[in-house]
């Protein structure tokens, strides 16, 4: 393996895959830009792990090859086919391959790391979705109505608090998935929430311009 690329990840050239994935890890707990890490150090970690990965796959695919052009071991007989390996589970796989094994430590670094990711873009989505629910508060006292059919209902229903556990429940719900997407794509669970918080601000703008002056 090279030994830059075994340097910038902390491990020896004659790491095994296990080692390579751990340093891996623990590199990104440190470096990920989403936890305050510097982002072309994350690259660069990335980069090396990748190709560390490669490599390792390489010296595997020409070792199974010289294996399998080898004569045959005395103790099988020339007539009896030699026992196939036993297939690796799917996440084993996945691991030791190259693409798979990044999306498989895109899922582990989130979850081993304790922090959630896209942790700037869930605050303004919380908060801005907040302030709407302070707004139609606002709004009600006012003599004003909930436009919201599904809103007015649950306000009809539990008045103030159905309001705000319907609209919670909404905010929660948009976070959990926007957090189960970020572990196969950071750039679309970006835009979920981005979206989102653009959509209720607009809506926060709307309701302020409605407030009697």
């Amino acid at each position: 393996m090279n030994n830059e690329l075994s340097k910038i990840l902390g491990v020896s050239p004659s790491a095994s895959t296990d080692e390579i994935h751990a340093a891996f890890r623990k590199k990104a707990r440190q470096h990920h830009p989403d936890l305050g890490g510097d982002r072309k150090k994350f690259q660069q970690i990335n980069a090396a792990y990748e190709e560390l990965l490669k490599q390792k796959n390489s010296e595997k695919s020409a070792l199974a090859g010289q294996t399998s052009n080898s004569s045959v071991s005395p103790e099988v007989s020339p007539w009896q086919s030699p026992k196939e390996p036993k297939s690796k589970n799917r996440r084993t796989r996945k691991r030791e391959d190259g693409h798979s094994g990044e999306e498989f430590e895109r899922s582990a670094r989130f979850l081993l790391t304790g922090k959630l990711p896209l942790q700037n873009q869930t605050t303004w989505f919380i908060l801005v979705n907040a302030l709407d629910i302070y707004l139609t508060y606002v709004h009600l006292i006012n003599g004003n109505f909930e436009a919201n059919p599904i809103a007015a209902f649950f306000i009809r229903q539990w008045d103030l608090f159905g309001m705000v556990a319907y609209k919670m429940t909404i905010v929660a719900t948009v976070c959990v998935i926007a957090q189960i997407v970020a572990l196969k794509s950071l750039q679309k669970a970006t835009w979920l929430l981005s979206f989102g918080t653009a959509f209720i601000a607009c809506v926060v703008i709307y309701s302020y311009w409605l407030l009697p002056r």
